[in-house]
């Protein structure tokens, strides 16, 4: 029988949670909810779910003294836990071949994260895009890579990343001071995207710890890791399609279509329907889904009902009435005057 996974069951190293334990003394709390075991913790090698590791960071989030703990964290783990790729990056010929591994193989160890990358004019774009509702836990998901990407640009470039720039699409947190400490370059908040852009001229720096041997054999390990979770890593390809398209407001726009995502994925429309099902999931359902998590964070953003319907691709903003009572259990309009009053609050499942 065919299991059902969604991007919250698909696995992920438990490195990380195991690291994250040992900032905080009890154990218990930091794994309540997860139906993980203190024993866990101890296992050399394994894995944990998406929604097990999120529910971990809520937690931490939660017994924190500050709110801004996790930029040090950030800082410190950098250079680890991550496997073959630490490897990788650093035995790239050149900056510019590490960070194009870093976007290609990091999702693959943090599936919830679509990182996309491509040039300007004068720079190197590094978009983050995660392929959940993370609800309040969006900053810390987002920077934590921010932060590895900066230590990693320091240590091949030998200097602080001042010229380089981090864009983040949600208000300034009232620790921002905070961010002047944890990053060496100018952050924007408010901005459409949570992007990275790093200056073209800093592509071809070379790597003094270049390995050729190192290089061609750590790779070859992450594209074996990918062959072997091709319906999984199929399952994230379309999902950020998905994302993709709901990105713009625009009237003329249609609604993607399985034909049009397999495609730009070069696959056959039958490709992508085996590797879905081999993971008991569909494109129909993966489309509403989306639509569900970017109509949450764009009327979380203030855009007006009738924009998020028209973004969302639907001809009748009824049908968009509809789906969202479906899957809120409200209107949209009672959606927005919740997130208005400061005395309620309509939360994720990590945040509950």
């Amino acid at each position: 029988m065919t299991q059902n996974i969604s991007i919250e069951e698909l696995p992920m190293p438990i490195v990380y949670i195991q690291h994250l334990a040992r900032e905080f003394p009890g154990r218990e709390q930091l794994l309540a909810g997860t139906g993980l075991q203190i024993s866990d913790l101890d296992c050399a090698i394994g894995t944990i779910t998406v929604r097990e590791d999120l529910q971990c960071v809520a937690n931490a989030m939660a017994l924190a003294m500050t709110p801004d703990w996790y930029h040090e964290w950030g800082t410190r783990i950098a250079e680890h836990f991550h496997g073959p790729l630490t490897a990788a990056w650093l035995s790239a010929p050149s900056l510019g071949e590490g960070l194009n591994a870093f976007s290609n193989y990091f999702p693959r160890r943090i599936p919830y994260m679509h990182i996309e990358s491509y040039r300007s004019s004068d720079h190197l774009v590094l978009e983050f895009r995660p392929l959940l509702d993370v609800g309040r836990l969006l900053p810390l998901l987002i920077e934590i890579p921010m932060l590895i990407l900066q230590r990693y640009i320091n240590t091949i470039r030998n200097g602080r990343i001042r010229d380089a720039a981090i864009e983040l699409n949600y208000a300034a947190p009232s620790y921002r001071d905070s961010y002047l400490r944890a990053f060496d370059c100018p952050v924007r908040f408010d901005c459409r995207q949570n992007r990275l852009l790093v200056p073209v001229s800093w592509l071809d720096i070379p790597n003094l710890g270049f390995d050729e041997a190192v290089w061609h054999a750590t790779r070859k390990k992450c594209e074996e890791a990918d062959v072997k979770g091709a319906p999984r890593q199929t399952l994230r390809n379309v999902r950020s399609e998905l994302f993709a398209a709901f990105d713009k407001v625009a009237k003329d726009a249609m609604s993607p279509t399985l034909e049009g995502v397999a495609r730009n994925l070069h696959m056959s429309p039958r490709t992508v329907i085996r590797r879905l099902r081999a993971i008991g999931t569909t494109f129909h359902s993966e489309l509403d889904d989306v639509r569900k998590v970017r109509a949450r964070e764009l009327l979380s953003n203030g855009l007006r009902v009738f924009d998020v319907a028209t973004a969302l691709k639907y001809n009748d903003p009824t049908n968009f009435g509809k789906a969202f009572r479906r899957w809120f259990g409200l209107s949209p309009g009672q959606f927005k005057a919740e997130r208005n009053n400061p005395g309620t609050q309509v939360l994720t499942d990590f945040e509950a």
